[in-house]
């Protein structure tokens, strides 16, 4: 038996084929094949624990092997090129290492093609012709579909039948056709060859088989001009080749192969990427607020009930208290959500999903670095503020702590609670992996595969609402987004910052969306009148002046109705305060210390706004502050800011405590006590329902 091929774990020394001492030995390494031919590589430091493999024994369209006599320059530098591209990027991830060698190879491939066996042979010609081919993609640059055409034209014309599906008679045996029409190894066999095969399919008793060009005009498929960052990541290895040409061997190419760059010439061929459509903001809001439900109330009964072993039935009556009508089935992970129904380990897959909606939309932080948290990852400062230390893989390529809320740590929480017997057991700190004490396995959790069922289970989209199909990157987006819009304009440095970008160029690109812009408006409106209606019903307890006018308001209104008939409805009254404050240009904007700003920014009284600022025209949200909201008559005070004022003044007098006397800071401190204090005893009437 051929073991040639078989993996072993450490350097190449104990290869049978020579050119398997090429191999380097070095700790991203993981595995190599006897001859040397396959590598399995894992990712740099600081990311996911991943791994992925490769060959450089592709077969060559004339049939031979990268391997074989004849092909020995191309080999060595592949493998060269393998062990070059960690020495420049110790840091890399195994799928863009792979990525880059299947790309070199590819190269190769296309240059064999057409009769080039050295790289010192290569032509500007050839890389001219090379890149347009490639801004169509690697099926277009192997040839897949012309040689396809081929081998089934000469398979129709002799007569012979082609082999068709054991359990469908009707569908042709794909894998036994491209094998022997030579479309094995790097060969990439995508939507063009499928559509050739479907021709055939669909045509009965072919005595030939047309051109391609006319094969796929039938079938209305074309080849598809990529992304000029697609084609950029196809032609980079080339340029890598002529950069790095001193660490690599002297075969190489004789001139420098893109004059202006593989950036330059990928921006001319490929077209712009479609910008990744963003959540509407009422479908994100109560998405998230399903998220945090699971882990709040439902994650901690979900994984007592797993720990302990608990009987499905009682598991499933003490999530239906809690609130999650679902139906708990044993069916190995099997998830029926259009019936309502999961299994144990589909509850701790989804609890997974939930965990990571909250830590991409709160923190910002982009799906790969979230996939690499470990154990340990959220801390509290001495304030009680919750601090995320985690990789920034694209920008600073080192770990680095973010702010976030108590929200994420939860999640954080929530995900050492399922990791904690993997991690055990595995010795590593992952914390996207579960020990399923059914099976007495580790598995993974991706969340990513179980976002769309959370929302089927948290019953996010409405019966005449089109579904929305969520992606991970889709949160970090909104999360920008939402800063942006919701403190008008805000600080977009600050959020560059945050979101670890390089340049304020790409934040701007993320935040100038006119339709979410729309949205927004359209979620404020509907939060406002929500919140009016409480209000008037009573439901809702508010105070301070605004508060005070604002139920003053509301009761001439149920008086005036009452009057002409017998039953108001509350919504004739919110639509009514509603008219009125958009004609005052009242937002009801709210704050976090439990405040709602009533001012009527298109009169003349937004002058006496506290928050003014220098322009002496109100309101200027960025200004404004719970010291100021409490002063302002146009401030709505709620139940929370209540409980508020008296925290804050045990903060301010926490600063005076660990402040020197006289400092700026400490007088800044005494100054707000003092106006807390006096809001506190003042006749400012607190919060109460309308009578």
């Amino acid at each position: 038996m051929d073991r040639s091929h078989d993996l072993v774990v450490g350097d190449a020394e104990t290869a049978v084929d020579v050119r398997a001492k090429r191999a380097p030995c070095a700790p991203w390494l993981v595995a190599t094949s006897l001859d040397g031919y396959r590598w399995v590589v894992a990712s740099g430091a600081g990311a996911k624990e991943e791994t992925e493999e490769f060959t450089f024994d592709i077969e060559l369209p004339d049939g031979t092997k990268l391997s074989s006599p004849g092909n020995e320059e191309l080999f060595e530098m592949a493998v060269a090129y393998a062990e070059t591209v960690r020495l420049f990027m110790p840091d890399i991830g195994s799928e863009v290492h792979r990525q880059r060698v299947v790309h070199l190879l590819t190269f190769f491939y296309w240059l064999r093609l057409h009769k080039v066996k050295s790289l010192t042979r290569v032509t500007a010609d050839h890389i001219a012709q090379y890149q347009e081919t490639a801004a169509l993609g690697r099926e277009w640059i192997t040839q897949s579909p012309q040689r396809l055409v081929r081998y089934l034209r000469g398979v129709i014309e002799s007569g012979d039948k082609l082999p068709l599906a054991e359990r469908y008679r009707s569908k042709l045996a794909s894998g036994k056709i491209y094998e022997p029409a030579g479309l094995t190894g790097i060969s990439d066999r995508g939507s063009l060859c499928r559509a050739v095969l479907d021709y055939v399919e669909k045509s009965t008793e072919l005595k030939s088989l047309p051109t391609l060009e006319e094969i796929l005009l039938t079938q209305e498929t074309a080849p598809r001009v990529l992304t000029y960052q697609h084609v950029h990541r196809i032609l980079l290895p080339i340029e890598e080749l002529w950069v790095w040409r001193d660490q690599l061997p002297s075969a190489n190419l004789p001139h420098r192969p893109f004059r202006q760059g593989a950036m330059k010439a990928a921006i001319r061929l490929g077209i712009d990427p479609k910008r990744t459509p963003n959540i509407p903001p009422h479908v994100a809001f109560r998405y998230l607020a399903g998220a945090m439900r699971w882990v709040v109330d439902y994650a901690p009964i979900i994984l007592s009930g797993v720990e302990r072993g608990t009987e499905l039935f009682e598991l499933q009556r003490q999530l239906r208290e809690a609130g999650l009508p679902v139906d708990i089935m044993d069916s190995h992970g099997q998830i029926y959500r259009r019936m309502g129904k999961i299994s144990p380990e589909g509850l701790v897959k989804v609890t997974g999903a939930a965990c990571f909606a909250l830590i991409a939309s709160l923190s910002a932080r982009r799906d790969d670095e979230i996939n690499d948290l470990g154990a340990g990852c959220c801390t509290k400062d001495d304030d009680g503020n919750a601090w995320l230390v985690i990789y920034i893989e694209k920008t600073l390529q080192r770990y680095d702590q973010v702010p976030v809320p108590d929200a994420v740590r939860l999640a954080i929480d929530c995900l050492e609670r399922i990791s904690c017997g993997a991690r055990e057991f595995t010795k590593s700190d992952s914390l996207w992996q579960w020990f399923n004490p059914g099976s007495s396995r580790v598995k993974k959790l991706r969340p990513e595969a179980y976002l769309n069922v959370l929302a089927e289970f948290n019953e996010v989209f409405t019966g005449t609402e089109e579904r929305w199909r969520f992606a991970p990157h889709q949160f970090r987006r909104f999360f920008a987004l939402l800063y942006f819009w919701r403190f008008e304009k805000a600080d977009l440095a600050a959020l560059s910052h945050h979101l670890r970008h390089f340049d304020l160029e790409m934040t701007r690109r993320y935040v100038i969306d006119v339709e979410f812009n729309r949205m927004w408006k359209e979620t404020e409106t509907e939060w406002r009148e929500h919140f009016l209606r409480e209000v008037v019903e009573g439901s809702r307890s508010v105070g301070g002046k605004a508060g005070e006018r604002l139920k003053r308001e509301a009761a001439k209104l149920l008086a005036l109705y009452r009057r002409k008939v017998e039953v108001v409805a509350p919504e004739r009254v919110v639509s009514r305060l509603s008219q009125l404050a958009e004609r005052w240009g009242a937002e009801f904007r709210q704050f976090i210390w439990g405040t709602i700003c009533a001012c009527p920014k298109n009169t003349a009284l937004a002058a006496h706004a506290k928050c003014k600022g220098g322009n002496h025209v109100g309101p200027n949200y960025a200004n404004a502050r719970d010291e100021f909201c409490a002063q302002c008559p146009f401030a709505i005070r709620t139940q929370a800011f209540q409980t508020h004022l008296p925290s804050r003044i045990d903060s301010n007098k926490a600063i005076i405590a660990g402040t020197r006397a006289g400092t700026i800071v400490a007088e800044l401190a005494v100054e707000n006590i003092t106006t807390l204090e006096s809001i506190l005893i003042s006749g400012n009437p607190a919060p109460t329902p309308i009578e």
